[in-house]
């Protein structure tokens, strides 16, 4: 098969009604409330502040917390959110978006790996237990770190896994690595996805 033709077909697999019907409810349940309320501490105005003052002063790459350096965590997390306040020039919207777009992204790794591995269905009921789970959805409605960490480490199995369930695959290899350093860059652990190489 070709690297056209398997395209072609990973595209037609989230063409079906049900993924549509999964990200639809996962876009209105994690997306309900985007933009109508301020963030809340302890954490969440902090890193608003500091994606908006990167914005505002054009200081991209060492992030400030008034005057001083905010070197408490990685920078992936608001050079995101300072991305979409760039983007949006709304930072009740922007601040929740990366956790958003994290949240529709695990749910839709969940179920393509449940397909790839199982079948359809199976991923589907993946993606409508990650969706309901009660914690998943608390934190990707919420502008904090874990979310995207979470996204970074489930990209980082679904490489790993298809290299070593459905490989060799090369490419899914380095996205695993890759992805596991992008969650390091993100929160410092993001490297725990490297553990399913056990």
């Amino acid at each position: 098969m070709t690297a056209a033709a398997s395209l072609r077909l990973t595209f037609n697999q989230f063409r079906s009604p049900g993924i549509g019907i999964l990200l639809l409810a996962a876009l209105a349940v994690l997306g309900a409330g985007l933009g109508l309320r301020d963030p809340w501490p302890a954490d969440e105005p902090r890193f608003a502040l500091v994606a908006r003052q990167m914005v505002e002063s054009g200081d991209w790459l060492f992030p400030h917390r008034g005057l001083e350096l905010y070197s408490d965590k990685p920078p992936l997390f608001m050079w995101m959110q300072a991305a979409l306040y760039w983007a949006t020039g709304n930072l009740r919207v922007s601040f929740l978006l990366p956790s958003l777009l994290a949240g529709l992204l695990t749910i839709a790794l969940t179920y393509d790996l449940g397909r790839r591995l199982w079948n359809r269905q199976i991923g589907l009921y993946a993606g409508w237990a990650l969706l309901f789970t009660l914690q998943f959805t608390l934190q990707m409605k919420r502008a904090q770190i874990d979310p995207l960490l979470v996204t970074w480490v489930t990209l980082a199995h679904y490489g790993l896994l298809r290299h070593i369930l459905q490989g060799p695959d090369w490419k899914m290899w380095t996205l695993g690595w890759f992805a596991a350093g992008l969650g390091v860059i993100t929160k410092g652990v993001g490297i725990i996805a490297l553990l399913v190489l056990i």
